[in-house]
């Protein structure tokens, strides 16, 4: 779906009060909009809160998830930004974590996804939780269940600790 498109559509269910965007919404505006199907018989997760949205990511970190998500049959195709792998650095601790291209780690990190361009300093911690795109994680900060929207900074010594049915959510651009 078009992201213009999508942005209409939660305009017009918001002005009648609907909060569930589902395959009904969909349905509804048959006849507005071209829509077309096609049967697919892997795993699918129901996303309609930031609760299942944070389980249903944190199932990416599963090797069974990852391996059905993407299979050599149905490759994936996204936006080409060229920057530097990865960079982990002395001292630093990674365990069970999806990392993107341009990420410095210098802390530890477990559990967690991170988006292309983020930065995490030294002795800190993030654990069950999912940082986009260039976030700046300074020295000495302690996350566990958090979502950090994208361009934010979480200043040294900070420290947030959520949970699974509840995390932390940052919105984008906020300073911590």
């Amino acid at each position: 779906i078009a992201r213009d498109l999508f942005l209409n559509i939660l305009e017009m269910m918001i002005a009648r009060g609907q909060d569930d965007f589902s395959q009904l919404t969909l349905l509804r505006m048959f006849d507005e909009l071209n829509i077309k199907g096609f049967e697919h018989q892997g795993r699918s997760l129901r996303i309609n809160s930031i609760t299942t949205y944070y389980s249903a990511s944190m199932k990416l970190l599963e090797r069974e998830t990852l391996n059905d998500l993407f299979r050599e049959d149905r490759l994936i195709f996204t936006k080409v930004k060229n920057e530097a792998p990865a960079e982990f650095l002395e001292g630093c601790k990674v365990n069970n974590v999806l990392s993107s291209d341009g990420c410095r780690f210098r802390g530890t990190a477990e559990n967690s996804i991170f988006f292309r361009g983020v930065q995490v300093g030294k002795h800190t911690s993030v654990k069950n939780s999912i940082i986009f795109q260039d976030v700046v994680i300074q020295d000495g900060v302690i996350l566990d269940h958090v979502i950090i929207d994208k361009d934010c900074v979480v200043r040294s010594g900070v420290e947030l600790k959520g949970q699974a049915d509840y995390p932390i959510v940052i919105e984008k651009g906020a300073i911590v």
